[in-house]
């Protein structure tokens, strides 16, 4: 279970890389002149596309709370992966933490990929792979307390 967590943490920090999705827009520029004057104004299609990288590096210098959420937001899967807690305790709140983080990665994902513009290939992608790490997330929570549950039962009933 944790090999498949560390793989789809791993796949969801390299899509921080990758084009997510696109919006087309239209800029009005400049008027244009003609024989009469100005009759006309010219506009420029711009495509403009969303890469999670990219807008990190862009706002270093200027938003560093927005820096450190957006960095946050990938890695905290992967760090969250990482600890190897001992007690059942720790495991229970670990698991959670790591549902809480997938669920914000998911709702961050929701809203980059479909609410920015038109969704790309790796935005399909990104949003198949945060969604499978939060259910690998909810099996291991489940079976964490099954396990959990069925060790209490047995150790209940006297051997015969």
């Amino acid at each position: 279970m944790r090999k498949i967590r560390t793989i789809l943490t791993l796949m969801i920090i390299a899509f921080m890389f990758a084009p997510l999705s696109q919006c087309t827009k239209m800029i009005i520029l400049t008027p244009t002149a003609g024989d009469d004057g100005i009759n006309g104004l010219s506009r420029e299609r711009v495509t403009e596309t969303y890469v999670v990288y990219d807008k990190i590096m862009s706002q270093i210098p200027t938003d560093l709370i927005e820096v450190f959420l957006l960095i946050t937001t990938f890695f905290a899967p992967l760090f969250l992966n990482l600890l190897n807690p001992v007690s059942y305790r720790m495991k229970l709140l670990n698991n959670i933490a790591q549902l809480a983080a997938g669920g914000w990665l998911l709702y961050f994902s929701v809203v980059v990929v479909f609410l920015f513009g038109d969704a790309l290939l790796f935005g399909y992608l990104f949003c198949t792979v945060v969604a499978s790490l939060n259910l690998v997330n909810l099996y291991a929570l489940f079976s964490l307390i099954k396990n959990r549950t069925t060790q209490q039962l047995n150790a209940d009933i006297p051997p015969t």
